[in-house]
């Protein structure tokens, strides 16, 4: 009897200083904050970069045929260039504000990998968290959000590992199994984050304490 004490004033003392840990966070509007970048910002980065390779590819070619592989090449490598300082910049200057982030130590460093992966499966909708967790779990969604919309601002960067592939085509009929499989890849990561980005908004919306979803 005093050992089963025990473990549950350790299990109490773990939850407690999860707790301690969790205060302090909050979303303020990350959805409209990517919802900005994405309908403003990135376009624009996105036009940029490639009428950019255009240009540069027309003053190269000294009057002759552009050279649509040079074009691929360049723009891929300024759209990466762009990602990278426009997401850089937008997650310091808009994202940022729009999250308040307490403590500067791990949530869930106190508690057990089962007690951690609960709270995972509660934010992602596969079980229900008790009352009493639930400011811990918050919290928690909270700061998987914002890495995973920091993610979502910089990971178009990634790009520029398909650039070099446009130097050096492949063979006429043959297929480039590597640029096919690192496209997937991205894509897989984008969409995946866009889905667990969805997740973490919808159990803080579920959970909030007032009627007013979260950003």
């Amino acid at each position: 009897m005093a050992g089963m004490k025990d473990l549950e004033a350790e299990k109490a003392a773990r939850w407690a200083k999860a707790e301690k840990y969790a205060q302090g966070y909050a979303d303020h509007g990350m959805s409209r904050a990517l919802t900005v970048y994405y309908t403003r910002y990135f376009p624009l980065i996105t036009l940029t970069a490639f009428s950019s390779a255009v240009l540069i590819a027309f003053l190269r070619a000294g009057g002759g045929p552009l050279d649509w592989w040079f074009i691929g090449w360049s723009g891929t490598y300024l759209f990466a260039l762009g990602a990278v300082i426009g997401g850089l910049t937008y997650n310091s200057k808009r994202l940022k504000p729009s999250v308040e982030l307490g403590s500067t130590l791990s949530i869930v460093m106190p508690l057990e990998n089962d007690e951690q992966r609960a709270l995972t499966r509660g934010i992602n909708g596969k079980q229900s968290v008790p009352d009493e967790h639930l400011t811990i779990a918050r919290s928690l969604a909270v700061l998987r959000r914002k890495n995973t919309a920091t993610g979502l601002l910089l990971g178009p960067a990634m790009t520029y590992v398909l650039a070099p592939r446009f130097s050096s085509p492949s063979p006429e009929g043959s297929i480039d199994w590597f640029f096919l499989t690192v496209l997937t890849l991205l894509i897989t990561t984008l969409v995946l984050s866009i889905r667990f980005f969805r997740r973490q908004g919808h159990f803080l919306t579920a959970t909030a304490p007032h009627t007013t979803p979260p950003g």
